[in-house]
C-alpha cells in the first residue's frame, strides 16, 4: 500500500525541535496559520505540485516524489481531493484562476520586460512572514514591523537590501493563505526574536526583470 510521506513529519518531533509540548506547538501553529499543521502540510505540498505541473515539464511521477508521495496513485488521489481534478487533467487543460483581483490599471504598467540572468550569492536575512492577500494592508504592516525591528537593532547599513518573497501563486492558493516574507539582508550575527526569523536565501542563477508602474 502506497502512503504519503506526511506521516514522517511527526507532530511530536516537530514540537521537540521547537522546544514546545506537542499540544502547545499545535495551538501556536494553528493560531499562526489559521489551520492545523497537518492541513497546512497537505495543502502546501499539493500547491507546490500544482505549480510544478503548470510551469515545468517534469514528469508527474517525479513531481509526486518531490512533494512527498511514494507512488502516483496516492498523489493523484490527494491532488484530486485538493483541486477536484486529476494531475494529468490539470496539466492538459489547467484550472481557472481563483478569484484574485489585482486592483490597478494594467495599462499603467510597462510590461515590455527585458530579462537578464545574474549569478547571486547566498543572502542572510532577517524576515517576518505574513499570511493573506498580497495586496492587503497586512503586507505593508509586516514591512513596518521589520523596519522598526531593524532600526531598534541597528541593522541598517550602506545600501541595505530589502527583499520581498511571495511563496504562493494566487491562481493556485487561496488568497487568504498566501505566504509573504518581508526580508532585510544582514551581515551581523542575528538571532531569531519572536516573529522575526533568520534564514539564508540560496544563491544561484536568477532571472531579473524591471517593472515600471504600481
Amino acid at each position: 500500500m502506497c502512503q504519503s510521506r506526511n506521516s514522517k513529519l511527526d507532530l511530536v518531533e516537530l514540537a521537540g525541535v521547537s522546544n514546545f509540548s506537542a499540544f502547545h506547538f499545535h495551538r501556536i501553529m494553528r493560531a499562526h496559520l489559521n489551520e492545523s499543521i497537518g492541513s497546512y502540510i497537505f495543502r502546501v505540498r499539493l500547491d507546490t505540485a500544482a505549480g510544478l505541473i503548470r510551469y515545468s515539464g517534469i514528469q508527474l511521477n517525479e513531481i509526486a516524489e518531490k512533494v512527498g508521495y511514494e507512488c502516483p496513485s496516492s498523489f493523484s488521489k490527494a491532488f484530486r481531493k485538493r483541486f477536484n481534478i486529476s494531475p494529468q487533467e490539470f496539466r492538459d487543460s489547467g484550472i481557472e484562476s481563483r478569484n484574485y483581483d489585482v486592483s490597478f490599471d494594467k495599462s499603467e504598467v510597462n510590461m515590455e520586460l527585458k530579462t537578464k540572468i545574474k549569478e547571486l550569492n547566498d543572502k542572510k536575512v532577517v524576515f517576518i512572514q505574513s499570511i493573506g492577500e498580497y495586496s492587503s494592508v497586512k503586507t505593508g504592516e509586516t514591512w513596518d514591523k521589520l523596519m522598526s525591528y531593524a532600526k531598534k537593532n541597528r541593522l541598517f547599513g550602506w545600501k541595505t537590501e530589502c527583499l520581498g518573497i511571495s511563496h504562493d501563486d494566487p491562481s493556485i492558493t487561496e488568497a487568504d493563505k498566501c505566504r509573504y516574507d518581508a526580508c532585510l539582508v544582514v551581515t551581523k550575527d542575528v538571532k531569531p526574536d519572536g516573529e522575526v526569523g533568520v534564514k539564508t536565501i540560496q544563491g544561484g542563477k536568477y532571472a531579473i526583470f524591471k517593472v515600471t508602474g504600481p
